[in-house]
């Protein structure tokens, strides 16, 4: 069973940046582990996000699930990076870990503004060129 809420859906997804908040600055235990149990965390997320679709734009539910794919891949590199001791493999760890970041950061931007113009396009009559609702008064 899934929610198809949006609410509900954002409720979860602020519940869970808290507890993973918590759970990195509460415990006491190695922080590799505290890395491989975010890592898992995410990937339930991300799993009930790709088997769920929460948001009526599959736009939104892509960008949800690739946040989570970015968020874990980011962590998971930085748990590989803290085993190894060859500089040059740091660095290309940080080189990927840049990359997906930057490339996330640009088909974030990207979608936002697809987003904002298809429904500016939409409301063709009633936005001016800024992009602002004009609301015509009777």
């Amino acid at each position: 069973m899934c929610i198809r809420d949006s609410y509900y859906w954002d409720l979860l997804k602020n519940m869970l940046k808290v507890s993973l908040v918590l759970f990195a600055f509460q415990t006491q235990i190695d922080p590799r582990v505290r890395g491989m149990a975010m890592v898992i965390t995410l990937y339930l997320y991300y799993s009930l996000t790709k088997r769920c679709n929460p948001y009526n734009l599959a736009e939104y539910n892509e960008l949800d699930a690739d946040s989570s794919m970015n968020l874990m891949t980011t962590f998971f590199l930085i748990i590989f990076m803290s085993y190894l001791e060859n500089q040059i493999l740091i660095l290309i760890c940080g080189l990927v870990i840049l990359y997906f970041n930057v490339k996330f950061l640009l088909i974030l931007i990207f979608a936002i503004c697809l987003l904002y113009t298809s429904d500016a396009a939409d409301d063709l009559l009633c936005v001016d060129l800024g992009g602002r609702r004009i609301i015509k008064k009777k």
